[in-house]
């Protein structure tokens, strides 16, 4: 199944700035973290105040839910550590649970300034190929998502793939206005949100998309 999702706020929607800036390319290649798995890494820095160099889209009021790095600066405290990328999940920084705040919440919690900072992390395991009981069922089809306030939730859960470029629905919360609605199941491929193509974008171009969608 593959679906192309729009999402609509009828009274507007505030939605978290998101820096823009050029994605740099590192020429080393980083150490890898374990997918699937819960890692906690120590990043060490000399200035406090110095930023660690990472962009972030996510919180609890978008589709992500998690907070996740949007782009890892070149030279930046991150980037010459080297194990965290795009697309890697921070849950938690010096014990406190990020994992389910608002965006702007977190982007203040990653700026306090320390020397030593713990974070917890997650490199999200990418699917493998679909299984043909997946597959058969090639349809695609348009739907449109209408919040009746800013503050509901669509409730779906994007992640990218291994074996095939585009957006995917991992799940749907319960509750949510995806799951009420009832068209969208895990494993659809998201081709389109608002007009804008994602037959190869990503899980954070997504949460960018649905982010600024309060029409």
């Amino acid at each position: 199944r593959r679906s192309s999702t729009q999402a609509e706020d009828e009274n507007g929607l505030d939605n978290p700035a998101l820096e823009e800036t050029t994605l740099a390319n590192t020429t080393q290649q980083p150490p890898s973290l374990p997918e699937g798995e819960i890692t906690m890494i120590e990043v060490h820095r000399t200035n406090p105040y110095i930023e660690l160099g990472i962009s972030i889209v996510g919180g609890n009021e978008t589709p992500l839910i998690n907070i996740v790095i949007q782009e890892v600066y070149r030279d930046g405290i991150i980037a010459r550590d080297g194990r965290l990328l795009a697309g890697d999940q921070i849950l938690q920084v010096n014990n406190f649970d990020i994992s389910n705040v608002s965006h702007n919440c977190a982007r203040a919690v990653l700026s306090k300034p320390c020397t030593v900072l713990h974070l917890t992390v997650l490199r999200e395991r990418r699917f493998g190929s679909r299984t043909q009981s997946q597959t058969e069922r090639d349809e695609s089809f348009h739907i449109t998502l209408l919040k009746r306030d800013s503050n509901e939730q669509l409730g779906i859960k994007l992640v990218r793939r291994t074996d095939e470029p585009g957006v995917f629905i991992l799940d749907l919360l319960e509750g949510g206005l995806a799951a009420q609605d009832g068209r969208l199941c895990s494993n659809d491929r998201v081709l389109s949100i608002n007009g804008h193509d994602l037959k190869h974008g990503t899980p954070e171009l997504a949460a960018q998309i649905i982010q600024a969608s309060g029409e």
